[in-house]
């Protein structure tokens, strides 16, 4: 008789701690905070999830969508402080892991794109004395201690931790450069067919001026099925400084772009006359003419005008008021994509990353004083 009460309670307490009605509840609020989350309503995901929140703690799922859901956050202190939270308690779970790493590289993405390139060893163990860190490496601790502790089993998912650990590194500048593409290298290694990382290489390679070789990843991303625009307009960034034979494909591309009325120019870039002026973005680690860029220079970054030849590429009309790679009248190339608006005049006008010049102008001039 007393096996059998033991069972009968035992059977009883495994009922009450897997409570269906509970289990079931859990799940709705969960797929009730993805949908939301997929239409871009991160304060409706918030409002869903908020009585849960406990449940971070204790439940993979809930912590997952929750880790989502930071993306949305503005404020590097209280993104910090939640990946802090979560990692302390999920560093061993790989999905978590990732959306951890997703709500960095979306922060990054709205606040970082005209700062300074991060310093500091981004992959240095995690201490639990240390102060808080930068959002950005301390997601890429996390999933390098996830990739040391649990790496999934499956080389897919562990190809997408590396390959997501490359995005981040990537907002390191060169010191973080070669860990990035030795991350992308294994990723691929693990994972050949993933389009999206070949992309991400395509893009650290433009944004050192390496045009041939972003070009050749670019086009690994197309075979593999990747349709966006954003491989259409890394090709024509790419073919665009290379000029020649290589920018022959320029007006077509333009077109696809609905930019049309490009021609070639003698240099054989696509390029019109009639652009108006546009704010880039120049800084102290743009490419040289040549290709190579100078790092002992101290970061600095100013807005200047240029007078496009195209949506990518142009030439300043006043010179920088500090000494960097690009100066008056020098042909430069940028990414097309804005990292930031600025009011002129009453209107909000995109700012543009200058990527490297081209060439040097005929006219000559020289810094102004502040």
């Amino acid at each position: 008789m007393s096996e059998q009460s033991s069972e009968q309670s035992s059977e009883q307490s495994s009922e009450q701690s897997s409570d269906p009605s509970t289990s079931e509840e859990r799940a709705r609020v969960v797929n009730l905070a993805w949908a939301a989350l997929a239409q871009g309503n991160h304060a409706e995901a918030l409002s869903v999830l908020g009585p849960y929140a406990e449940e971070t703690k204790s439940e993979p799922a809930v912590a997952q969508v929750w880790a989502a859901m930071l993306g949305a956050l503005d404020d590097e202190r209280h993104l910090s402080y939640e990946l802090t939270r979560l990692a302390g308690r999920w560093a061993e779970e790989p999905e978590v892991v990732k959306q951890l790493a997703k709500a960095a590289l979306s922060w990054a993405s709205k606040h970082l794109s005209l700062a300074p390139p991060l310093s500091d060893d981004p992959l240095s163990p995690l201490k639990g004395d240390q102060p808080l860190e930068r959002a950005v490496w301390l997601a890429a601790r996390v999933v390098s201690y996830c990739l040391e502790h649990a790496p999934p089993s499956a080389p897919q998912e562990r190809a997408e931790l590396y390959h997501l650990r490359a995005r981040l590194l990537c907002w390191g500048g060169a010191e973080a450069e070669e860990q990035a593409l030795s991350d992308l290298e294994v990723s691929l290694s693990l994972h050949e067919g993933e389009a999206r990382a070949w992309y991400t290489l395509a893009r650290l390679h433009l944004s050192r001026a390496r045009w041939e070789k972003a070009l050749l990843a670019n086009e690994q991303a197309q075979a593999l099925g990747l349709d966006a625009l954003q491989l259409t307009w890394l090709e024509v960034v790419a073919r665009t400084a290379l000029g020649g034979e290589a920018a022959q494909r320029t007006p077509e591309l333009w077109h696809t772009l609905n930019h049309d009325d490009l021609t070639l120019d003698v240099s054989g870039r696509a390029a019109k006359v009639d652009f108006e002026p546009q704010l880039i973005a120049l800084h102290s680690h743009m490419a040289s003419p040549g290709g190579g860029y100078d790092l002992t220079l101290e970061w600095a970054l100013e807005r200047v005008w240029v007078q496009p030849l195209s949506p990518c590429h142009g030439r300043l009309i006043h010179p920088p008021l500090t000494p960097l790679p690009a100066g008056y009248d020098d042909l430069i190339v940028w990414d097309p994509q804005p990292v930031g608006f600025e009011e002129v005049e009453g209107d909000e006008r995109p700012v543009l990353r200058a990527i490297a010049t081209l060439e040097r102008g005929r006219a000559q001039s020289r810094p102004l004083l502040r």
